[in-house]
């Protein structure tokens, strides 16, 4: 699934795909912090990957997380930033989900 976060991590656009890979509707995760749905042992690095967005502007950083389902589910995030061209900072961070284990 797709989702937009602002620079602190909440979910501000999040696809209709989140329900078949987590179970969660787009109304679970719209204006909630995604670090609220991270495990507690990967909520370090998943921290370090938004504040690396904001210094790396133009990377596209990758990871995996576990993020809380109904037990977890493991999955592998893509994070880019779209940055204002007129004001050269960064307006939002795009990422794509992907279930860890599958290819």
């Amino acid at each position: 699934f797709s989702a937009r976060h602002n620079l602190s991590g909440i979910f501000t656009f999040v696809d209709e795909k989140v329900t078949g890979l987590t179970g969660h509707r787009t109304t679970d995760l719209l204006g909630r912090c995604l670090f609220d749905f991270c495990h507690d042992d990967d909520l370090m690095s998943l921290q370090d990957v938004f504040k690396q967005m904001l210094v790396n502007k133009d990377h596209v950083i990758n990871a995996t997380f576990r993020m809380i389902t109904k037990d977890y589910i493991s999955l592998k995030i893509s994070c880019s930033t779209f940055i204002n061209p007129y004001t050269n900072a960064v307006e939002y961070i795009s990422c794509t989900y992907k279930n860890a284990k599958s290819n």
